[in-house]
């Protein structure tokens, strides 16, 4: 099992996971577009907006960072950088 977090001289990981039905493989890369709904959330109920994943990458941009989807057959996984502020002020 990987640390949820992880710290080195330059970033901070956090690696996040959950067990529902996850992100096919052929949709990851879709994943964080603007009103991106995957096949399995199209069907569901209630149904959403598909602006999460693309609101949490914006931010992690405006951060200097960066956040991606992780293929993973138990869940969705993503993994969020952002640059030490320590580093960053240096």
């Amino acid at each position: 099992m990987t640390p949820p977090l992880a710290v080195d001289d330059r970033s901070l990981a956090l690696t996040y996971s959950d067990d529902g039905a996850g992100i096919p493989t052929d949709e990851l890369v879709s994943a964080f577009a603007n009103g991106f709904r995957g096949h399995q959330a199209r069907a569901s109920v209630p149904a959403g907006a598909g602006r999460g994943l693309y609101y949490c990458r914006e931010l992690m941009h405006r951060m200097d960072g960066s956040i991606v989807a992780l293929e993973d057959r138990r869940g969705a996984v993503f993994r969020l950088v952002l640059q030490r502020a320590d580093v960053a002020s240096a």
